[in-house]
Formats: structure tokens, sequence, C-alpha cells
């Protein structure tokens, strides 16, 4: 009697974590903006564990657990005519807490429509009177899981099998020689110019900051459609916010419509269309070549810059710069940096998330622009390659020459004037994300990648690229400040701009934050830093001294922020 009230027991709970695991995987599958990098680093700090991959199932096996449990535990509940608002209750407290505590992001709208199917299939499988109803259940699980897990569009860029990170799931992986171009949806410029854009939230950042949150254009372009794309970059003009969506689109609107509550975005017509051969600048899906659009904006004195991600030739990209005078009927735009140099597509370990090509005024006449590596390992430390490295480009007889090397990703800069000093933010591999100061001088040499404080995402050694922690024990300048792993988990800081109080900003990606520092240029140190949360993916921003407020680009949403000072920070 005791084995078989043991067998019931345990027949129930299985039928409950099926249940429970089927929906969370369905949930989690379809929400490009699952984000659980919090929850992984937190196994990593207090469990002391290095170079650990978390997969996303390994995430749902957990959850589905916890909220198992706690329904299970409920099962008294059961019995009463409240059945179904009880266990729709049991279900959504235990996610939500979940999900909280452990700071997990996923898509609204699947974390709904799963909090209200789990209680409801619980209701239905409670219902039927058939004694075996749980080997129906199983076999069900079985066949519709196997289908998701092997049949999940994971559009990770094309890689050996060996080195795929999504360890339960088979990925038709493919070698390098065998990668073709696909092309499909592109973006449509009409639907920013028909949306009504409208502030969405305005909430206090730790007592220190207000922000207004500004929705731009449609759900369709949000980050878990867009993947991989950049949302935009911003910059301003004669009292006008210019927004470069990551496809080229040039929009605007008075400043002033920001005070108000809601704004349609005005375009200019440019030549960009026959100017950019690159055909996945065009694309609003998720491809093999993610991170392959406009890399940033700059407007100096009359003129607009934008960077991206070029075709040289057939299958083969670098970072280009375009310059064309502002005319808002019409701008007409010339090629003003275009190596000979390129990274064939197919080339080992090519990686367009590592391209840098953000770009600052140094004078009227010269432009900097950051140059990644596209993890080409041997292109940082040679100087006969523009890859991995900070050029300065004269706009007028369009030359450039090479001011510092040994970058991995450099991702922000800002030209201090005063100090005569370019502050650099760069991803590092695994942790290791750096701030560098850059005399823009001489020559330097800031050791990527030889020297690193981060280390590879596979935990492995590489000859070429031995990520020795120490860059002064090898003749390279160290960095002013670095992101231990351990400490903050992997930030992805994003771009570095001077704005309250003379205090410096660092935005960030994948951390979703920012950090306001201060610096001390004799030693080289960083004096104070504070850390803000603002749960969304920082791409760009922009400082106007004169309106005393930061214009952010937030790409999770995605939205235009606005954010003001209201104390020292």
């Amino acid at each position: 009697m005791e084995k078989l009230s043991i067998k019931i027991m345990i027949n129930k709970f299985i039928q409950v974590f099926l249940v429970v695991f089927f929906f969370n995987l369905l949930m989690v599958v379809n929400s490009s903006t699952f984000v659980f990098e919090n929850f992984n680093n937190d196994i990593i700090r207090f469990l002391k564990i290095k170079n650990l991959s978390i997969d996303y199932l390994l995430y749902v096996l957990l959850l589905s657990t916890f909220v198992s449990i706690i329904i299970y535990q409920s099962k008294k509940s059961y019995q009463n005519k409240h059945f179904l608002v009880k266990l729709f209750i049991y279900s959504s407290f235990s996610h939500l807490l979940f999900l909280y505590i452990f700071e997990i992001y996923i898509y609204r709208p699947y974390l709904l429509l799963a909090l209200l199917l789990i209680p409801l299939s619980l209701y239905l499988l409670d219902s039927l009177n058939k004694k075996n109803k749980i080997y129906y259940l199983l076999v069900f699980f079985l066949a519709f899981s196997y289908y998701f897990i092997n049949h999940i569009d994971i559009q990770q860029k094309a890689k050996d099998c060996d080195e795929n990170p999504f360890y339960f799931i088979s990925t038709n992986c493919k070698e390098s020689s065998l990668i073709e171009l696909e092309y499909g949806k592109q973006f449509d410029e009409q639907k920013y110019l028909d949306t009504l854009n409208t502030k969405s939230i305005t909430y206090n950042i730790n007592e220190t900051f207000l922000l207004d949150k500004y929705s731009i254009c449609c759900d369709e372009y949000s980050l878990r459609i867009l993947g991989k794309s950049s949302a935009g970059y911003v910059d301003t003009y004669k009292n006008n916010l210019f927004f470069l969506n990551g496809s080229g689109f040039i929009l605007y609107i008075n400043e002033d419509s920001l005070e108000s509550n809601s704004f349609k975005f005005s375009n200019i017509k440019s030549n960009l269309d026959t100017v950019i051969r690159n055909k996945l600048i065009k694309e609003a899906e998720y491809y093999n070549f993610g991170w392959e659009s406009i890399k940033d904006l700059l407007i100096v004195q009359d003129n607009m810059y934008i960077s991206l991600i070029e075709e040289k030739s057939s299958n083969c990209v670098n970072i280009q710069v375009l310059m064309g005078k502002i005319n808002f009927d019409y701008i007409e735009f010339n090629k003003i940096f275009e190596p000979k140099e390129c990274i064939n597509r197919t080339s080992k370990n090519y990686e367009p998330l590592s391209s840098g090509g953000k770009m600052e005024s140094l004078n009227n006449r010269e432009i900097i622009l950051t140059i990644g590596d596209f993890l080409q390992y041997e292109k940082p430390q040679d100087l006969n390659s523009v890859f991995g490295k900070i050029v300065k480009i004269n706009v007028l007889n369009k030359n450039y020459e090479i001011i510092s090397y040994g970058h991995r990703n450099p991702q922000g800069i800002y030209f201090n004037k005063d100090n005569q000093i370019l502050l650099e933010t760069e991803h590092g591999p695994k942790g290791g994300d750096e701030v560098n100061f850059v005399d823009i001088n001489r020559i330097e040499n800031f050791g990527w990648p030889v020297s690193s404080y981060g280390q590879h995402y596979n935990g492995k050694f590489l000859k070429e690229a031995p990520l020795y922690d120490s860059h002064s024990e090898y003749g390279f300048k160290e960095p002013v400040y670095y992101f231990e792993y351990e400490v903050t988990g992997t930030h992805g800081i994003s771009s570095i701009e001077k704005f309250f109080d003379n205090k410096y900003i660092i935005g960030s990606l994948n951390g979703r934050l920012f950090h306001t520092l201060d610096f001390d240029y004799k030693s080289n140190q960083v004096i104070e830093m504070k850390t803000y949360k603002i749960n969304e993916r920082i791409r760009d921003f922009k400082y106007n001294p004169d309106r005393k407020v930061l214009y952010i680009v937030l790409e999770d949403s995605p939205s235009i922020g606005v954010l003001y000072k209201k104390s020292n920070p």
C-alpha cells in the first residue's frame, strides 16, 4: 500500500513537471530577449567556478523543477472549486519569484502565455479519467520536446561543431568553407515615419537620475527580432536630434519634441542605397553574420560621418567611413576611408561583432576611428594591418595613420581636448573589458591578443592569443581600469561620453547598466566609479550640455532615453 502511494505521488509530480517544462521550453525558445547572464554570473561567483557555460535548457530544467515543487506542494487545493484559480496563482508566483531573484528577463507576452497555459493544461489533465494518462502525457512530451529542441533556429554564426556552446542541441554546424549568405526581409523606413513614438515610462534611477523613455517605431524591429543588429546611433545638430538606425535610415526630430509625450520622425533622403554594397546592412532579420550593420554616427560642424561594415569585394569586408554635407532635403555621401585590406567571411573565427567602428572628432579636418580585429588574432600586432587599430583620418585628403594598436573591439571613444587624451572603452573576451587612455601624439600598443585580463570563452589556451594578465611585463600599456568577470560578470561596455559635472559615463550592453566615473589623468587611475542599473542594452548616447540632458539609444525596447540629473552622481 505504501509503495502504491509513493508511485502515485511520483506519477503526480512527473505529470506536473512535464507540463511545466514543456511550456517553459516553448516560452524560452520563442523569446529572443531571454537574458540570464546574471543567473550565470551568480553561479560562477558563489560556487567559485570558472569557464562555466550555462545552457538555456539547463535553466529551463531548474525553473521547471522549482515551479513544479511549488505546485505539487499545493496539491491539497486541487480538490476545491477554486482549483484552476489557485493553480494560476501558484504557477505565476513561483515563476515570477524565480525570475525576480535571479534577474532573468523574458519577453512578457510569451511569459504571460506560459502562465495561462500551464494551469489550464494541468486542470484539463486532472479532469481526464484515464488511469494511464501520465503515459499519454509522457509520449506527447517526448515527441514534441524532441521536435522543439532539435528544430530551434539558433541562428548563430556557423562554426566548428566542437565549439558549439549549445551542447544540448543539434545545430547542423557546417564547415566555414560552406558558409553561404542568406538575404531576406528588409527594414522598412516608412514604418519609422508612420509610427507615433510615445513616452512609455518615466522613472528614477537611484534618486540620482530621471529617465524618460520614448518608444522607437515598432515591435517587429525590437531586439528579439533584430537579433544582433544595432538599434541605432544618435547625435545632435542645430537643435535637432539625429537618429541613424542600424540599416542606414537618417531620421531626426526637433529636440523640443522630446518635451512632449509623443513625436514622429522626419527623414532625410540620401544616396546610401547606391553607395553601400553590403546587402546585409538592410536586413531586418537574424542572419548568419549578424552585426553587419551601421556602426556609428558622428556630426562635426555641417558634415555627417557614418561608419559601417562594408564589402570591399565579394564576401570580404572591412570598416569604412562615409561623409556627406548635411542638407535636410538630400545628403550626398562619399567614401573617405576605404582600406584595401579586408577579411573574408569564411576566415577562421570570423566575428563581425568584434568590429569596432566608433568615431570621434579630433578637430575640423581630422576624425578618429576604431577598428576591431574581427577575431583575427594575427592582425592587432601587425602594423601593416588596419585591424585591431585606432586610426586618425584626414577628411580632406583621405589619408590616415595609426595612433594605437593591440586592440580587440574598441567600442567607445571620447577625446578630452584639455588633456589631449583619447578615452577608449574596449570589449575584452570573457571578462577583461577595458578603459584605456590613448596618447594621440605617439603610437601605443595595448597588448591584444598577447595580454588581457579576460579569458577565452571556451577556457582554452591559444598559442596565438595567450592572454597573459600583465600588459607592462610584455611591453604593453596597462588599462586604466578593467572589469573583472568574477565581480561584475560580462558587461560588454559600449560608449563613453563626458556628461554632468565633468564626469564620464560608460554604457553597457549585456550588463544593462551604466557607470559614472572620475579619472585622475596624472596617475592614470579611476578615482570613483558608481553603477546604475537601467535594465536596457545601451548602444549609444550623446550629451547636450546646453540642455543638460543625455540622449540614449536603448536596444531592448527599442527606445530613445532622455536622462536628467536630479542630484550629484
